[in-house]
């Protein structure tokens, strides 16, 4: 079940290998209307039901100290239940992205 159909008003993805962090919001049925892209360093409000304001900084010093990206899979960062896990640094397929901001 994908996470916009579960009812979750905000999702937010860290993505270790761009850089950023990805904030999906304002939940309208089955699909986010927002989605932000907020690079490593810089600070986010998030939505509510949140409702705080989320500093990346830390995020940007982490990625650093390991290299910028991880190139192997890692302990830290397990398979999703249910599916196999992708090569790190790969894209999430179009069937897992929300559809179009109307």
């Amino acid at each position: 079940m994908p996470i916009a159909e579960a009812g979750i008003p905000v999702h937010i993805l860290i993505d270790r290998d761009s850089c950023e962090v990805v904030v999906y919001s304002y939940l309208d049925g089955m699909r986010y209307e927002q989605i932000l892209m907020i690079p490593f360093g810089k600070t986010v409000a998030l939505p509510g039901p949140v409702d705080i304001t989320l500093d990346t900084e830390p995020l940007r010093a982490g990625s650093a100290e390991a290299g910028l990206r991880n190139e192997s899979p890692s302990a830290d960062f397990p398979a999703p239940r249910g599916g196999s896990a992708r090569a790190t640094g790969d894209k999430p397929l179009l069937s897992e992205m929300p559809g179009p901001v109307t």
